[in-house]
Formats: structure tokens, C-alpha cells, sequence
């Protein structure tokens, strides 16, 4: 198990780019993806707005070996896309991360309450379980910014 910790702090914003506000097209998406290229993967990723959350599921692509996904985050994430797959959407990422072959596990902790839901990757039923289940493999912590308090989102 891996026990390095890095300090970088990687702040990225690609809302110059057209077609990421909210939904991702492929080319867009495509573009991001080799734009973080240069970035390292082991660090903390400052991705702007719920908007673009969808650019973890960039990120998460990236990671070359198994590991749990722990999603911090008041609005489901999860949820089909209204369009087609290809379509990329703030609300609709983790569905797709869940598919990824490396992801084993996604826990969901939402509105700072009792809520936790804990998916073994690719099902897309959520069944009820212990966050310690987490710590099998590597984990990838992605909070979006409504969670927290109005004075730190700001």
C-alpha cells in the first residue's frame, strides 16, 4: 500500500473552453484530458464549481491501480444522462467513474449527516454499508464545493 503524500496543489479551470458549463462534449472532454496530462495525479485538484465536477471522472481515468471512491456531496452525481453517454454531465459522472475497471468501490457521504451509501463498482444500485470498506484500496476523496460552510466556499 502506498504511503507517500505529496503537497502539490493543482488549481485548474477550463471554463474558457466551450462546452464544459454543467455538460461535457466529447471533444471538450477530450481536450481537458490532455491538458492534465502534466499534472500529478497524487496531489490535491482544485476543479472550480459542482459544475465541473465531472472533470474528476478525468482524473479517476488516470489512476493505474484499484481503489474506492469517496464522494463528499450534497447533489447526486449519479444520475443518467438526459442526452446520450457520450455527453458528459455535472450530474451524471459517477455513473460513468463507476464503470471504470480499476474502480472497485464509490461511497457517497452527503449533507453532512448519517447519510453514506457504499456501491461496489459497476453496479449502480446503491446498498447500504460500512465506510470502512473503503481502506481495501487506494482512495480517491473528491468534495465538492457545497458541502462546505458559505464562509470557506466563497
Amino acid at each position: 500500500m502506498r504511503t507517500e503524500f505529496t503537497r502539490d496543489i493543482i488549481i485548474t479551470d477550463f471554463s474558457h473552453i466551450e462546452e464544459t458549463n454543467c455538460y461535457c462534449s466529447p471533444q471538450s472532454a477530450e481536450t481537458i484530458r490532455q491538458k492534465i496530462l502534466s499534472f500529478p495525479i497524487n496531489a490535491i485538484h482544485f476543479i472550480g464549481t459542482g459544475d465541473y465536477h465531472y472533470q474528476t471522472l478525468f482524473w479517476l481515468e488516470r489512476l493505474t491501480e484499484p481503489f474506492s471512491l469517496v464522494l463528499i456531496d450534497n447533489h447526486p452525481d449519479d444520475q443518467q444522462s438526459a442526452f446520450t453517454e457520450e455527453l458528459l454531465s455535472c450530474g451524471g459522472w459517477v455513473e460513468q467513474a463507476r464503470k471504470l475497471p480499476l474502480c472497485k468501490r464509490t461511497v457517497w457521504i452527503r449533507e453532512a449527516s448519517d447519510y453514506c451509501h457504499l456501491t461496489s463498482s459497476p453496479e449502480s444500485i446503491k446498498n447500504p454499508g460500512s465506510i470502512s470498506e473503503v481502506g481495501m484500496h487506494t482512495v480517491y476523496l473528491s468534495v465538492d464545493i457545497d458541502v462546505l460552510s458559505q464562509e470557506y466556499a466563497h
